[in-house]
């Protein structure tokens, strides 16, 4: 299943590159490191600050079919297809004034 066709996040938006590790600290003051993974994943932070009411209702719609699937976005910058997760289990969201929305969604990348 694809993102539904809503308006972009606002800019900015975060992007985290993340590099999974384990770290073993001793008393002597070292530290042992190494990756627990080949490959880094990323994580998207997406924000609106006036989201129509029907754009924020497909957007519910969508977040309550997924569960924990994976789907296809693309990124608003780079126009690259990336397959992602939502990460939080509910949408938070406030209504700043009539018909808008005003909220955030966090997505991972998924390999």
């Amino acid at each position: 299943m694809a993102w539904p066709a809503i308006r972009n996040p606002d800019y900015p938006f975060g992007e985290k590159l993340l590099r999974r590790k384990i770290m073993s600290r001793f008393e002597s003051g070292h530290e042992l490191t190494r990756s627990t993974a080949t490959v880094s994943k990323r994580e998207f932070s997406l924000s609106w600050k006036q989201l129509t009411e029907a754009d924020y209702q497909t957007l519910a719609t969508f977040f309550d079919s997924q569960g924990a699937e994976s789907f296809a976005w693309n990124h608003p910058a780079t126009n690259e297809a990336i397959n992602v997760r939502f990460v939080e289990s509910e949408l938070d969201w406030t209504i700043p004034f009539y018909g808008h929305r005003a909220g955030s969604v966090l997505l991972h990348e998924v390999l």
